[in-house]
């Protein structure tokens, strides 16, 4: 329970009125691990505004009450809000609750859980899965409900309800991102929104189930080429990787382009392995235009076993004028709509980051080890077990008189390609982040299990005194699967409940404003700001507002 302290009275006059030495130090004496915290709400009667301060972790910082003053609730007046009577949520730095300034002085659950990792701060993904995936591309810092020329502020929560942010990606000045990407997602949320008129936290999440639902069919499709092409037993361990890896756990729902990438990757390299080329080369080009031009590179060793290896150079060239024709053309005539002038966004992101003299290192450089301790946290012992399978096959083709694999089958050499491709390509990148990975992640799981199963062959062949010549290798080396999979597993699990208990809070903060409103808590013919400061990559997605006149507002520090 939450101790609820009111001040009649406005903070500057709180700050001068000396006897309230006694509220000062109940308030500021507690912390945000104290089990009944105080929560000190100014309200002033003739202005009819009202202001919530809630003393935090950050605070600790702070010894002097007046400079907690002066730090939170800085010019409150002077904010570049709408004008008149409105309510503000101050959502500072470390605050851990959110205090809506009515008489009833309700207060909900919001942030838990400490400081980010140094990790999670580098790759700044948290923040970017929410907001651009499951938040709709929404940015701070630009125009709330604007136009830019003829073209609305690009966010798809604009699309639907009116008001919504621009990411710097989807501005003319760049025109980066293809709205078409933006509007395949939203058929099926728009339907859902006029059909049922739901909540709009339920769009969020409706959003995410499809995109869950969606990975799952295509995971499905690879594990049944993957069984084809390496068999049943790798199948099955890579199955087991992919269900219980923390990796998969973040990028399967998230609505970002890479996400998007890793679904095709999954369909493209699934029918490589099943020699359906057609399909892979659509899914491919698919990847490449809709979401994210540089996915091309999965691509490569597909084109080298259909133009080197197979000779098949009207099929390649053909299906790839055909996915042109389908996929390319639609959405240049649909983002030069949108942008109001000719637009090529495929070839705009990848002139910004290639050709251009600041290219992405402008938003920070990272060591070339930060894919390999990213890589550990997301899928532990899998990725290291990954990085080295071209050591195990080699072991296993030198030391175990196994039969070669059959000719129908790819070399390893080719088949895993697009893994270590992709790896070195993007490990010589200054600027690095998490999501950069998200296309090869099955990857990693089937060259883990891959590593998983020649360690299986050489145990048997080394170490199985009593094996026989007729006995097959499974038999007798079953532990050592399922040994990794259990270890492997309760690590994923373990990372997954981290990153849920430890980062879901925003999303607990902002469902509560849903119930404020819902209750008739706060009146209905008044603007409602809420107000983020120093923690503005807190605020997930404007789905989280209950209408548009709820709208976020940003402190500057």
């Amino acid at each position: 329970m939450l101790r609820k302290v009111e001040f009649r009275g406005s903070v500057s006059e709180f700050a001068k009125n000396e006897s309230e030495k006694s509220l000062r130090k109940t308030i500021f004496s507690t912390s945000y691990q104290d089990s009944n915290p105080s929560v000190l709400v100014f309200s002033n009667p003739s202005d009819r505004e009202s202001y919530a301060f809630m003393p935090g972790v950050g605070n600790r910082h702070h010894r002097d009450w007046k400079s907690i003053i002066s730090t939170s609730l800085k010019r409150p007046n002077g904010l570049d809000c709408v004008r008149g009577p409105c309510y503000y949520f101050f959502l500072r730095e470390h605050s851990y609750k959110v205090i809506p300034p009515t008489s009833s002085g309700l207060v909900s659950e919001a942030f838990g859980g400490g400081e980010r990792s140094g990790l999670k701060r580098r790759t700044s993904g948290d923040d970017k899965y929410t907001r651009y995936g499951d938040g709709w591309i929404e940015r701070f810092g630009k125009r709330w409900g604007k136009k830019i020329g003829n073209v609305a502020a690009a966010s798809s929560h604009y699309l639907l309800f009116g008001k919504g942010f621009q990411t710097w990606e989807y501005s003319p000045e760049y025109a980066l991102r293809s709205y078409m990407y933006l509007l395949v997602h939203m058929v099926p949320v728009w339907v859902y929104n006029h059909l049922l008129q739901p909540n709009r936290i339920l769009l969020f999440y409706f959003c995410r189930c499809l995109l869950g639902l969606l990975c799952a069919f295509c995971e499905v499709y690879f594990y049944k080429s993957v069984c084809q092409e390496f068999g049943v037993q790798v199948g099955r361990l890579m199955l087991a990787f992919m269900v219980f890896s923390a990796g998969l756990f973040v990028a399967s729902t998230a609505f970002i382009p890479s996400t998007f990438s890793m679904y095709m990757c999954l369909l493209s390299i699934g029918a490589w392995y099943q020699r359906r080329y057609e399909l892979a080369i659509f899914t491919t080009a698919l990847s490449t235009y809709l979401s994210w031009p540089f996915a091309a590179l999965l691509g490569v060793p597909i084109a080298l076993d259909m133009l080197v290896r197979r000779k098949q150079f009207s099929k390649f060239f053909q299906w790839g004028a055909i996915s042109t024709a389908v996929i390319l053309l639609p959405m240049v005539l649909i983002d030069s709509s949108y942008y109001s002038r000719f637009v090529v966004a495929p070839f705009n992101i990848l002139y910004y980051n290639v050709f251009t003299s600041h290219g992405p290192n402008l938003y920070g450089t990272e060591p070339w080890t930060f894919y390999f301790i990213n890589g550990f946290l997301n899928f532990n012992f899998v990725f290291v077990a990954a990085l080295l399978t071209p050591v195990f096959l080699l072991l296993v083709l030198l030391l175990v008189p196994l039969n070669h694999r059959h000719p129908a089958c790819l070399p390893y050499w080719l088949s895993l390609q697009p893994l270590y491709l992709w790896l070195f390509v993007f490990v010589l990148q200054p600027h690095k982040e998490e999501r950069f990975l998200f296309p090869v992640y099955p990857m990693i799981c089937l060259a883990g299990a891959i590593t998983v199963d020649a360690l299986q062959k050489l145990w048997f062949r080394f170490l199985v005194r009593r094996a026989t010549k007729a006995a097959h290798y499974l038999a007798h080396t079953a532990p050592i699967m399922v040994s990794a999979i259990l270890v492997c597993s309760l690590l994923g699990v373990s990372r997954i409940s981290a990153l849920y208990n430890g980062y879901h809070a925003p999303l607990d903060l902002f469902m509560e404003l849903s119930n404020v409103t819902g209750d008739n808590k706060l009146p209905a013919d008044q603007n409602i700001n809420i107000c983020v400061g120093k923690e503005w990559y807190r605020f997930p997605t404007s789905f989280f507002l209950p209408d548009n006149r709820v709208r976020p507002d940003w402190v500057s520090d």
